[in-house]
């Protein structure tokens, strides 16, 4: 297992992340959300040890991967497709990789045909399109056969297929025991690999918990056009309730229609339409990475759902 706590970077003196806990879980996939610029790159380096963080601790099966004698034996990254030697043919490039690792060359074959790139084993890495550099990116990762393996939007340069063939891919890995982090800024992406989510935005927690959860997670809201919106808006926001106005209509956020046209009623404002709806997933990502709010942890709200908390925006240079 996976466990952030409070791990922080700075840079002169703005944090690009900041005061971020979470855990993923073996055997699971956890999708490690945010939109660009969110701070997901620079947490992957400090869980892989490529940077050093300001502050926070990362532990992977209880150690800090610093204290295991072979870290890459812990722990692996799909980062970077393009990080190759565009003249070495493939083969000899994942080869070379497992020497490097201390892990058995002897698998480069087999890794190779289980990332479907055994066809191109002679190629040279400069004629791979994006999609092979990160499918040999992948075979890469799996040399140590490590027990956390994380990529770094995994789907960049795959077509339709390919993005099916990783998704599968995975869970399979998930399913051997391993703890898989994947991040992207694709909520539908996620949608359909992930058991778990992370959700960050300006460096900070602002969800987490299995995806099941945040897709629970709804806003009711009601939607009214009437005679009168004006008085009937003040009469709502009067009530402490949350009112907008959206295409001619008010917009009422968890409120009750019957209670509404009630008050309509009450007041002697005349109703054209009243309809109940909830916001859909993506609304609801893109809603708790859009502003900012208190800071969360991992814990989940009383009615199950996940606790959404936003912070404000920090500066900062990578995904």
């Amino acid at each position: 297992m996976l466990t952030v706590e409070g791990l922080t970077k700075r840079y002169r003196g703005e944090s690009v992340v900041d005061g971020l806990s979470f855990e993923a879980r073996a055997g699971r996939v956890t999708g490690f959300l945010g939109p660009n610029g969110a701070g997901k790159t620079q947490t992957i380096k400090m869980i892989l040890g490529l940077i050093h963080p300001t502050a926070g601790r990362v532990t992977i099966g209880g150690s800090a991967l610093l204290d295991h004698p072979r870290p890459g034996r812990v722990a692996s990254g799909v980062l970077d497709g393009g990080a190759f030697h565009p003249g070495r043919r493939v083969l000899d490039e994942l080869q070379l990789q497992a020497y490097a690792a201390g892990a058995d060359p002897e698998r480069a074959e087999e890794l190779l045909d289980r990332v479907e790139l055994l066809p191109a084993a002679r190629s040279r890495i400069g004629t791979l399109s994006l999609g092979m550099r990160q499918r040999l990116a992948l075979a890469r990762a799996l040399l140590a056969d490590a027990p956390l393996l994380i990529a770094d939007e995994p789907a960049n340069g795959l077509d339709p297929a390919g993005m099916h063939w990783l998704r599968a891919l995975l869970r399979e890995l998930a399913g051997e025991g391993k703890t898989v982090l994947v991040s992207s800024h694709l909520l539908a992406e996620m949608e359909r690999l992930a058991d778990d989510v992370v959700v960050i935005a300006h460096g900070r927690l602002v969800a987490s918990g299995p995806l099941s959860e945040l897709a629970s997670v709804r806003e009711r809201r009601v939607r009214i056009r009437c005679a009168n919106p004006r008085v009937l808006g003040a009469r709502l926001r009067a009530r402490g309730l949350t009112v907008s106005e959206e295409d001619e209509e008010l917009v009422v956020a968890g409120a009750d229609a019957r209670a509404i046209g009630e008050l309509a009623l009450a007041a002697q404002i005349a109703v054209h339409r009243l309809v109940e709806d909830e916001d859909d997933l993506e609304e609801r990502y893109l809603a708790l990475t859009a502003g900012p709010g208190p800071r969360a942890s991992s814990a989940r709200a009383a009615d199950g759902g996940v606790v959404p908390a936003s912070a404000s925006p920090s500066p900062e240079s990578a995904a």
